[in-house]
């Protein structure tokens, strides 16, 4: 426990917050600590948001792959829909 809150933590320094209402991410690498808000966001969304934060040399490695060759960066996410996509 996190005080009163769930915490799940990993050897690479991310910790899930788990809270009732807005679950977050905690990351912390560099002695810094960044909290991602996971509320109402698509799970690729998350992704990006997380290897922005803490996937480095690789992420950055992968970026450049995915936009040289026309990918999505995260799979899945040319499926999400926009709330523009949701008026008629």
């Amino acid at each position: 426990m996190c005080g009163n809150q769930k915490c799940y933590s990993s050897s690479v320094g991310i910790v899930l917050v788990y809270r009732r209402r807005y679950p977050t991410f905690n990351i912390s690498d560099d002695g810094s600590t960044k909290t991602l808000d996971l509320h109402a966001k698509w799970s690729t969304t998350i992704v990006k948001e997380l290897m922005e934060t803490a996937g480095g040399e690789s992420w950055a490695r992968w970026k450049a792959e995915a936009n040289a060759s026309g990918s999505p960066l995260v799979p899945g996410e040319e499926l999400q829909k926009t709330p523009e996509d949701f008026v008629s």
